[in-house]
């Protein structure tokens, strides 16, 4: 019975080793989600616009590369950067046996800002770990110390970059879906969310939910 009990222990160790060395970056890989961006346009409103993030990790020295269509501002690369090291830091990964290589594709003629820190985050973790996941969600944040989630601006527009996208799950930053929206912002969805009046108001979970079809998580 003992001699048993060991070989079961053994073999449920090995299995864990074996699991957890399959759990790990495949080098040459591309990884993709989608990104919710916004742009301005030349009346000065802003329209909500998708994009996509990619990234492929390589065999290297720990270094990052970012490749973005159109061009990018210092904040958004700076961004990047931190996102990862976030990422390898949070999960405990050695990430100097790499090269990072991301790669941002956008329609806005510049690509700027912070709030793609969160998605970054999440797919280098999903690509170091070699996790599984679903290319239809969508995550719009920062990444801040202690890999929190931090707000951005712009969520309407993103919800409708993320419905153009067909994203179907949309995650905002903790404590933003109740964010109250005039519903004269968006008084062509009038019958989709029962308001009567252009003075009603609706929350911004309401508004991806009810009048976009999207799934909304905090």
């Amino acid at each position: 019975m003992k001699n048993r009990l060991n070989f079961l222990i053994t073999i449920s160790l090995f299995l864990l080793l074996v699991a957890a060395l399959c759990a790990q970056a495949q080098p040459n890989k591309i990884y993709h989600l989608k990104l919710l961006a916004v742009q301005e346009l030349p009346d000065g409103k802003y329209l909500g616009s998708p994009a996509d993030l990619y990234l492929e990790i390589r065999e290297g020295t720990g270094r990052v590369f970012i490749d973005t269509f159109p061009l990018t501002k210092l904040d958004t690369q700076v961004s990047t950067r931190f996102a990862k090291e976030i990422a390898c830091k949070h999960y405990d990964l050695n990430c100097d046996k790499y090269d990072f290589i991301y790669t941002i594709k956008a329609q806005s003629s510049i690509i700027g800002g912070p709030s793609a820190g969160a998605a970054t985050s999440a797919l280098t973790a999903v690509a170091l770990l070699g996790l599984n996941y679903d290319e239809n969600i969508a995550i719009t944040g920062t990444i801040n110390s202690g890999a929190t989630i931090g707000p951005v601006g712009g969520l309407k527009e993103k919800l409708d970059a993320a419905k153009e996208s067909k994203a179907t799950i949309v995650i905002l930053p903790k404590g933003t879906a109740q964010q109250k929206l005039n519903a004269e912002t968006v008084f062509r969805n009038l019958t989709a969310i029962n308001l009567t009046t252009k003075k009603d108001t609706l929350t911004l979970k309401d508004y991806g939910t009810k009048t976009l079809g999207l799934k909304i998580s905090e």
